[in-house]
């Protein structure tokens, strides 16, 4: 992972590329007055409006190479969270798992904790510098959640394990909130919250991608089932 062309996609903005942008319009006009319809506003038209492409061009794409793109970011993110449920595939709490129960391995990147946030430009996601991501493994005895909070600009990482017996908690459900950041933007917060006595006493970030209803409608079964 490259911490520093990390850092720059958080710390950098987007004003370059509009400047650019701005530029290659104007040299797109000025170049095609000249060449297609012999219109010169003023001498070397022709060569002002290639010059406002090329300088436009770099202004708007060359910084770009000198930071991650925001595919970049969401790759590491992949790669750390496979590692990371490789790690615990290895562990002897895997060889309990429950067959018919598949494990989830889901996360969501940290806005509360982190120094930077920013919006895709191109997909329009919020991202952090910060990230968690979470395999939890539904065993014969109860729920074993692995946690690991890491960076995407620096090395820290913290790594964190709980489990919860199935005869101690009453259901696993998907939790959505709104989270509002310091400029007035919002996006939604989704969780997976373990519940017990109808509260929720331990929740995890989570993406709705891998927070599927299903999978948990059929751990929750199986937890009335043994307790039964």
């Amino acid at each position: 992972m490259d911490y520093q062309k990390n850092l720059k996609y958080f710390k950098s903005t987007d004003t370059h590329y509009y400047v650019g942008l701005i530029l290659l319009g104007l040299g797109a006009i000025l170049f095609v007055l000249a060449y297609i319809f012999w219109t010169y506003l003023f001498p070397y038209q022709d060569i002002a409006g290639i010059a406002l492409l090329a300088v436009g061009a770099a202004i708007a794409f060359l910084p770009a190479s000198f930071r991650s793109s925001e595919k970049d970011i969401e790759e590491a993110v992949l790669t750390v969270s496979k590692n990371h449920e490789e790690s615990i595939g290895n562990t002897p709490i895997s060889a309990q798992s429950v067959s018919h129960l598949p494990s989830i391995l889901t996360g969501a990147y940290d806005y509360k904790n982190a120094t930077y946030c920013r919006r895709g430009k191109i997909d329009r996601k919020f991202r952090s510098e910060r990230y968690t991501v979470s395999a939890v493994i539904f065993t014969k005895y109860g729920v074993y959640i692995a946690e690991k909070k890491f960076s995407l600009t620096d090395s820290w990482e913290e790594t964190s394990a709980r489990e919860f017996p199935y005869a101690e908690i009453e259901r696993i459900d998907i939790e959505n909130e709104i989270y509002r950041f310091a400029n007035g933007e919002q996006t939604i917060r989704t969780y997976l919250a373990v519940y017990q006595n109808g509260e929720i006493i331990y929740r995890i970030p989570a993406s709705p991608a891998t927070a599927t209803q299903t999978t948990l409608s059929a751990v929750n079964s199986y937890m009335q089932h043994i307790r039964r």
